[in-house]
């Protein structure tokens, strides 16, 4: 009797676990599509109309560049950014990277901002551009775009 009993017990007890497994993966199945979006979205930018401080973007430029970095600076202002056009020259770390190709740095928290202001640079240029981090966050510049001699 108590040996029938114990088999009864283990029975009971893997259909339980069993019935459990499968309320789980039922459960995973049904929002599978919600548990893999990722739910990140780009933020639109502050604007200059919208805030005292709002997205600034620097746009270094070697003079090789110089019309694509006033393209690009109509481009963002037409967009309502705050954009200055800068000489490389007046920036002697940029020296360095006058051979590479053209890029831009971000803050690592406004990746996705970051990115779709990327993704619009290399759609008016027609090539694409590099993208790093700044390593210490900024408030001003929130970005800055590097045009080089090499261009792409």
């Amino acid at each position: 009797m108590l040996d029938n009993n114990n088999k009864k017990t283990k029975h009971t007890f893997a259909i339980s676990v069993c019935t459990l497994v499968a309320i789980i993966l039922l459960s995973i199945a049904g929002n599978w599509d919600y548990i893999l979006k990722l739910n990140l979205k780009s933020k639109s930018f502050v604007s200059i109309g919208q805030t005292e401080n709002p997205y600034q973007i620097n746009i270094y430029y070697f003079p090789s560049r110089q019309h694509a970095a006033e393209a690009l600076t109509y481009y963002f202002g037409q967009q309502g950014y705050l954009v200055n056009m800068i000489p490389a020259s007046t920036n002697e770390a940029l020296r360095a990277s006058r051979s590479t190709p053209s890029h831009i740095f971000f803050n690592h928290d406004e990746f996705m901002q970051a990115m779709g202001i990327k993704s619009s640079i290399e759609k008016v240029l027609g090539f694409p551009v590099n993208a790093y981090k700044f390593p210490i966050s900024q408030s001003a510049p929130s970005m800055m775009m590097v045009f080089t001699d090499t261009g792409v």
